[in-house]
């Protein structure tokens, strides 16, 4: 009889047993689960704010981008007799300085000059005559920029154009 309850109570405690590893297996999948959709929620998240600060940077500079072209426009037309008096020196350090506040944000122009057009980062606004090979790019006309890599204003370009 006492062979029989001892019987008994290893069947109910290996009973008890295994339905605790049961359930710690399941508490421990739904935790392994729990931490991955954690993992999953956080990568997206950091997407989204990269996200936000890229198209929020990109609002910001494409409202100065015109605004440092006229300034390098207006220095490129600078009379020669000008060009070492002091306030001239001023405006191009001025333009510099904003040229450096630009690359940290992470804007690059676009090359240009010499580079074989290329319709998704260059705007073809003229073609000319020339001895350059087709599709060379011979004059910029206007600077063209990217954020991150990301195209934000395509350079206006004249390319080559061969009679031959």
């Amino acid at each position: 009889m006492e062979e029989e309850q001892n019987n008994l109570e290893t069947e109910e405690l290996t009973a008890k047993i295994t339905d605790l590893e049961t359930k710690c297996e399941e508490y421990l999948s739904g935790w392994k689960r729990a931490k991955a959709d954690y993992e999953n929620l956080r990568v997206q998240s950091d997407e989204r704010i990269n996200k936000s600060y890229q198209i929020a940077t990109a609002s910001i500079v494409s409202e100065l981008l015109p605004i440092f072209e006229h300034f390098k426009l207006a220095l490129n037309h600078l009379p020669e007799e000008s060009a070492n008096q002091e306030w001239a020196k001023g405006f191009s350090h001025i333009k510099d300085e904003f040229w450096n506040f630009l690359k940290k944000l992470e804007i690059k122009e676009v090359p240009t000059v010499g580079e074989i057009f290329n319709p998704a980062m260059h705007e073809a606004v003229a073609y000319e005559d020339s001895n350059q090979p087709d599709g060379t790019i011979i004059k910029e006309l206007k600077a063209g920029y990217t954020l991150a890599g990301e195209l934000i204003a395509p350079a206006q370009v004249s390319v080559a154009k061969n009679n031959n």
